[in-house]
């Protein structure tokens, strides 16, 4: 596996939720995501359209997720960290990302579940 993955997302919801959801993966809230490198991550709204780019360790599942096979998932203390499901839920948002290292990921989640993945 790479070091390095590019992930690319497009969110729906409220504006002020999307930013809240930017900061996170920036790191400016209490809570990390595991693995995102939050002094790659860019924000843009365009006529509506809400795009965060950025880099992250390994890929999106394992440093933003809390499947079987992420970072959280292993982690023995979760208290500081967060997971893009956890977030998609408490902004009531629908987060498209999609990940390129040496394959392609993509995971929708729609507040708070999983409802599309594909690698």
């Amino acid at each position: 596996m790479a070091n390095t993955c590019m992930y690319g997302m497009t969110v729906d919801g409220e504006p002020r939720d999307i930013e809240t959801l930017a900061s996170y993966l920036k790191g400016e809230q209490e809570r990390k995501l595991f693995g995102v490198r939050s002094d790659e991550t860019y924000y843009g709204n365009h006529h509506g359209l809400h795009v965060i780019n950025g880099g992250c360790k390994n890929t999106v599942e394992r440093s933003m997720l809390g499947t079987e096979y992420s970072y959280y998932h292993d982690a023995d203390d979760k208290t500081p960290y967060t997971t893009l499901e956890q977030l998609s839920k408490e902004l009531n948002l629908r987060i498209d990302v999609q990940g390129v290292e040496e394959f392609r990921e993509r995971f929708i989640i729609n507040k708070g579940v999983i409802e599309y993945e594909a690698d």
